[in-house]
């Protein structure tokens, strides 16, 4: 997979990306396609012509679902952020 990466996606990529070897490859991906808006967040499903319910973020219902708003925005984010961190 990181190579599909490296040879087809990449080539066209505006940001240099880095693998950290010393993780898994699931979580270089996982934060590849989080750099890259590629999620399968509510708002990004919904720019594909999924079909949903909604739109906003099941977790707290405050906002659209999207990558800034799962990772930093969000109540439950934030809270969690904040345990990690100190």
């Amino acid at each position: 997979m990181r190579k599909y990466i490296e040879c087809k996606i990449l080539v066209t990529a505006e940001k240099e990306i880095r693998w950290n070897r010393m993780l898994p490859i699931k979580v270089n991906i996982n934060i590849w396609r989080l750099c890259f808006d590629r999620l399968p967040t509510h708002c990004n499903l919904d720019a594909r012509g999924v079909d949903l319910d909604s739109t906003r973020c099941p977790i707290c219902d405050d906002d659209l679902e999207s990558s800034q708003h799962l990772f930093v925005e969000c109540l439950v984010a934030s809270s969690l952020w904040q345990i990690v961190t100190t």
